[in-house]
């Protein structure tokens, strides 16, 4: 390996760094030099405050303490790690080898290369929690001896091992990633995981309850025990591990420490080694290869129509509609089902029904009878509102396929049918998966669980009709592979999104009406057992349909008067780049 060529690149590495720094302008300049500013500053701060910590907190307190100390500060700093980690996936490296093969330098200064960019580039972890480590250990060494200079080589070895860890993980997706979807759906899956543990905690405590989770740890007898011996096992704890056993004397478990980091530090950089060998010639693929197979042999008819693939869903016709709306709805469910900023989309209400679910589930007080549709009126409202960014922007995702419908014969009626049919699977899937999860924590009256059902139904339909009009008037284009929008919203794009706001709740309101006229009927006691919610619900999905078949023809003419200009929104910077 020639240190020349590793002083070269990270040369350069800065110098890009620099220069785009200067293409970004005066002002990005300056809040870059404050960045640095603050860094400087945290650096010094959290070194300070840690070693307050270790120097006059910790100073009489058992070995025991330490221990939880120090698992406490790992800990946040994992959190951290994976919330930086998972951001800064977007890229598996950072000096891409295929702009460097013609170049002369090995494979393993390439890889080195990479390796400290990847270290460098963590910079609020090296600016916040490496100095904290630091500045713990050298308050504990001052207050409890000599004995704590093992701290300084078992934080060495253990950042070693969680940078090399996550750096073979980077060049495991590197080789998933190869495939551009692939790499969208893998950083959706990272980013809603992340986002699920952090919040972990959380959700047992509202869906077991504070006393649940208590008992549960009540059963062991000696907690010290078992944070200990997770410690002792875990490569994770071994630092807090190592500097107990430096407060009490003992230095084998911290050598043992340092060379079990030091071991799982070389197998992951081997192994990341081995995944850059493999990208740097080509060899990432993961299919094995054909052999030759036996001799043909002739097939009879039977067996041949027996082996003709199944018709695909594009070929499937759903009936009542015509061949342009099925061919619209089939196409656009397709999409939806395959692109990552959909999905990403999609798993919103999913969160939205763990988190709203658990709050409500933990509600001490029983709700009454018809507080419970009205709970589930609101669910619905909240579910239809985090799909917003989908269907109200429905044009803004077909980016340069926008084309084919301002070039296709179809009708604009049957274009917006079809789109809003597609939507339709997942959305009422969505919402009755909610309500049998709503009709599982407070169970509701037979009448009022199918009303909801059909009240669902309308507030789709409602929804569609409001959508349409928002598609039309105000789209905007989204980046590929993610929810941004491709150029700076203008004010235009603002305006309507706080408008949209303040008429969303008036537009999902006419399906309120049922529920509070059945409430109304209860408190003036008209209505004796009449299932007036159940039956006013059914009759306004019908009056919701004709309502939006009716204005379906109108939107349809708007969209055809105006779809040279949405594609010049949608496609447009699509065009540039």
């Amino acid at each position: 390996m020639n240190w020349e060529h590793v002083r070269a690149f990270l040369w350069l590495q800065s110098r890009i760094r620099r220069n785009k720094a200067k293409r970004s302008g005066e002002l990005s300049r300056v809040v870059h030099l404050l960045a640095r500013v603050v860094a400087v500053a945290l650096a010094i701060i959290s070194f300070s405050g840690l070693f307050a910590v270790g120097y006059f907190a910790l100073k009489s307190q058992p070995p025991n303490v330490i221990l939880y100390v120090w698992d406490g500060v790992v800990g946040v700093f994992l959190m951290g790690w994976l919330m930086l980690l998972s951001i800064e996936l977007q890229r598996s490296e950072l000096l891409p080898i295929e702009k460097f093969m013609h170049f002369p330098i090995s494979v393993s200064g390439l890889f080195l290369i990479n390796y400290v960019s990847s270290i460098l580039g963590e910079a609020v972890a090296m600016c916040f929690f490496f100095p904290a480590m630091l500045g713990l250990a050298t308050g504990l060494l001052f207050s409890k001896g000599a004995a704590m200079l093992w701290l300084f080589p078992l934080i060495a070895a253990f950042i070693l091992m969680v940078t090399a860890v996550t750096y073979q993980f980077r060049g495991w997706l590197a080789v998933l990633m190869m495939n551009k979807r692939h790499r969208r759906n893998i950083l959706m899956m990272v980013t809603f995981v992340t986002m699920i543990a952090f919040q972990f905690p959380n959700l047992s405590m509202r869906f077991l309850g504070r006393q649940r989770v208590s008992s549960a740890f009540s059963h062991f007898s000696q907690p010290e025990n078992l944070v200990r011996n997770i410690s002792m096992v875990v490569p994770l704890g071994w630092v807090g591990y190592g500097a107990m056993s430096s407060a009490e004397g003992r230095f084998l478990p911290p050598l043992l420490g340092i060379a079990g980091l030091a071991l799982i530090s070389a197998l992951s950089l081997r192994r990341s080694y081995r995944t850059t060998i493999r990208l740097y010639t080509g060899d990432y693929g993961f299919g094995k290869k054909r052999s030759g197979g036996p001799p043909l042999t002739p097939v009879s008819p039977a067996a041949k129509a027996a082996s003709l693939p199944k018709r695909s869903l594009l070929e499937w016709r759903p009936p009542w509609i015509s061949e342009q709306t099925a061919a619209v709805a089939l196409a656009n469910f397709r999409s939806i089902t395959r692109a990552p900023e959909s999905k990403m989309m999609l798993i919103s209400p999913v969160i939205l029904t763990l988190f709203f679910g658990a709050s409500i589930s933990r509600w001490s007080s029983n709700p009454s009878e018809f507080t419970r549709p009205l709970i589930a009126s609101g669910v619905l409202m909240m579910l239809f509102l985090s799909l917003s960014q989908l269907w109200m922007n429905q044009f803004g995702f077909d980016r340069n396929a926008f084309r084919n419908y301002v070039l296709s014969a179809a009708s604009r009626r049957d274009i917006l049918l079809g789109k809003n049919l597609s939507g339709a699977p997942l959305t009422l899937g969505i919402a009755t998966a909610a309500m049998a999860l709503l009709e599982w924590v407070f169970p509701m009256q037979i009448d009022h669980f199918i009303g909801v059902l059909f009240q669902s139904v309308t507030m789709f339909l409602l929804l569609a009709i409001f959508a349409n009009f928002v598609s039309i008037l105000n789209p905007s284009a989204i980046t590929s592979g993610s929810l941004r929008p491709a150029v700076r919203p203008s004010g235009k794009t603002l305006l309507f999104g706080m408008l949209f706001l303040i008429l969303y709740p008036i537009a999902m309101a006419p399906s309120m009406i049922p529920l509070g006229l059945e409430v109304a009927f209860h408190w003036l006691d008209w209505h004796a057992r009449f299932p007036v919610f159940l039956v006013l619900s059914a009759v306004e999905v019908v009056a919701a349909a004709g309502l939006y078949l009716w204005v379906l023809g109108y939107q349809g003419r708007l969209l055809q008067s105006r779809e040279i200009s949405i594609l010049e929104v949608v496609a447009g910077r699509t065009a540039e780049d």
